[in-house]
């Protein structure tokens, strides 16, 4: 399994409707590319822990998951994602996206 993680944060003066069209933008490619095999979507909160201030914080994240380097190859090649990434640059303040290899044994990562 493959994730997509990107963390953002919309800019401070995005109007309403270019926020609206932000979310549309992302939820045509979140249901029109076949090869995502799962989404989770969040807001950060504040935990009052010491790792709040780690960091820029970012308001949002979107974790996308892939069968295979190849399935999230597709998708970053898909039409979609071409307007979804056009419409990221417009509106977000700061973003930043990695890819990572999932596992479910601690032990892989020894590797």
């Amino acid at each position: 399994m493959v994730a997509h993680v990107v963390l953002f944060t919309p800019k401070a003066t995005l109007s309403a409707g270019a926020r609206a069209e932000f979310v549309r933008v992302l939820e045509a490619a979140l249901t029109g590319i076949p090869d995502i095999a799962g989404v989770r979507l969040g807001r950060r909160f504040a935990t009052g822990r010491a790792y709040d201030a780690l960091g820029p914080p970012y308001e949002y994240v979107a974790i996308l998951e892939f069968a295979s380097p190849e399935a999230l190859d597709r998708y970053l090649a898909h039409p979609a994602h071409a307007a979804l990434g056009a419409a990221f640059y417009d509106s977000l303040d700061r973003a930043i996206a990695a890819d990572y290899t999932l596992v479910d044994d601690v032990r892989a990562l020894e590797t």
